[in-house]
């Protein structure tokens, strides 16, 4: 819904803000973390780790490429839409997206 809702410019630069430069990396790190927890590939690793308890490590690693080049693909994928489509398109098309993808998970369960 916030899609719909113009945005107002706020490039007004206040002395306010909290100084993060040396923890961006804390942040990202902790934002992923969560972000991870309910994923099915993170569940999904879990249970190959109990299956195989030989292979923790090789199953680490696989899991860490595998979100490094899928993520890699989604950014790459990204900034060339971002190039040729406006970004109020985009955020208008997700939020209509995001509208019927909710509405037909209520009517299917």
């Amino acid at each position: 819904m916030l899609a719909f809702i113009p945005k107002k410019d706020k490039r007004k630069n206040d002395n306010k803000n909290i100084n993060i430069r040396g923890s961006y990396l804390l942040i990202i790190a902790f934002s992923i973390a969560i972000g991870e927890l309910g994923d099915k590939t993170f569940l999904s690793s879990i249970g190959l780790g109990i299956q195989y308890p030989n292979y923790k490590t090789s199953l680490i690693l696989g899991a860490i490429l595998g979100m490094i080049v899928s993520d890699s693909i989604a950014i790459i994928c990204g900034k060339m839409i971002g190039k040729k489509i406006d970004e109020k398109l985009v955020s208008k098309i997700s939020g209509i997206l995001f509208l019927i993808f909710g509405i037909l998970g209520l009517i299917t369960n």
